[in-house]
């Protein structure tokens, strides 16, 4: 839905719908598109395991939203962390207002992810109008937003996505568990290893981002030290979970044919 669009568009007029554009595309195309990936492959992983019962759901479930939220957690944060010299070294100057909606979207996108791990939960467990229940109030609620915050500005109504990101992923998280007979304590423990990353890309790339003057230097210096810290934060908190990639990237090699 794009009612922010509209909005942005009707009370702040075309330029600032650009700069909001901008910001708000370039996070959907970097991470969004490869969630719709995952909710693709996720949907007959659960139909299967609902056939082979709870505790394999639950296990499908918790390992989904963990892995997820392992590589959108960190990407979100640096994607954030680099909106500024994106834009001024990609698309000049002239687009700067762009990039304080950018930082607040690249956030948003990595607080959906937590949805796209569970989305097909409900369709697999023919329960497809569950979330609509969620869904019709939540909508309304996040246009309100938009209307009450468009007179304050893209940057404002890039933080009511944000804020309803939040509230709406942690709705269906209770829905989920609901469902299925899981915790919160079981989802915090799921995204910890993100978590973990986040803390990583954090020390590192966050001085880099505070000290460094915007520009090409700046960009790269925090591209290498975000990806440095998220690889130095997961081994430091979740060792367990570099074992798990090791054995899921290997099990994806083709095997040799004697």
């Amino acid at each position: 839905m794009d009612s922010d669009y509209l909005i942005v568009a009707h009370r702040l007029g075309s330029t600032q719908l650009g700069f909001y554009s901008m910001g708000y595309r370039l996070p959907e195309l970097a991470l969004l598109s490869l969630y719709w990936i995952v909710g693709a492959v996720a949907f007959p992983i659960f139909s299967q395991a609902r056939t082979q019962g709870r505790e394999v759901m639950v296990s499908a479930s918790l390992r989904s939203l963990r892995l997820i939220t392992l590589f959108s957690f960190p990407a979100g944060l640096l994607l954030a962390l680099t909106s500024r010299d994106i834009i001024g070294v990609v698309f000049t100057a002239k687009w700067t207002p762009a990039v304080e909606p950018m930082v607040l979207i690249s956030l948003v996108t990595a607080v959906t992810s937590i949805g796209f791990a569970s989305g097909d939960i409900f369709p697999a467990m023919g329960r497809p109008g569950t979330l609509l229940m969620l869904n019709v109030p939540l909508t309304v609620l996040l246009v309100a937003g938009y209307v009450i915050a468009a007179p304050h500005g893209i940057v404002a109504v890039a933080a009511v996505h944000l804020v309803l990101a939040v509230i709406y992923q942690a709705a269906r998280l209770v829905l989920v568990n609901a469902l299925l007979g899981t915790t919160m304590l079981q989802d915090l423990g799921a995204m910890l290893p993100g978590c973990c990353s986040v803390l990583g890309v954090l020390v590192l790339a966050g001085p880099v981002r505070l000290f460094v003057p915007s520009g090409a230097l700046c960009l790269f210096l925090l591209l290498v030290t975000g990806l440095v810290g998220a690889a130095a934060g997961l081994m430091i908190g979740s060792r367990d979970t570099v074992l798990e990639l090791r054995g899921l990237l290997a099990s994806l090699r083709p095997t040799e044919v004697a």
